[in-house]
């Protein structure tokens, strides 16, 4: 019953259409009575800076408590293709 009312917070890595210096917002499923991010902010949103690994934490309404981490990698357009960027990797 717990996992089907209240299961722990699962972020998924994504990839935002910005490059490294914009700021993205990611959200957490709205099924959490308390949120903290990594930076101390309780809503279910935050602005982030692409190609970083975020974290947040969260409790679940029976009281259980739950992290995860969010990695957020920008991405540019070369001659038409996707060009992924990530730390310690190579164009």
């Amino acid at each position: 019953m717990l996992n089907k009312y209240a299961p722990a917070v699962t972020l998924k890595d994504t990839v935002v259409n910005v490059n490294f210096c914009d700021n993205a917002t990611i959200s957490a499923p709205n099924i959490y009575t308390n949120y903290t991010w990594f930076n101390g902010l309780t809503s279910l949103s935050t602005s982030v800076v692409a190609n970083n690994t975020y974290s947040l934490k969260t409790k679940d309404i029976f009281g259980f408590e739950s992290t995860d981490e969010i990695a957020v990698y920008p991405y540019v357009r070369l001659n038409n293709m996707n060009v992924y960027m990530c730390f310690y990797r190579h164009v």
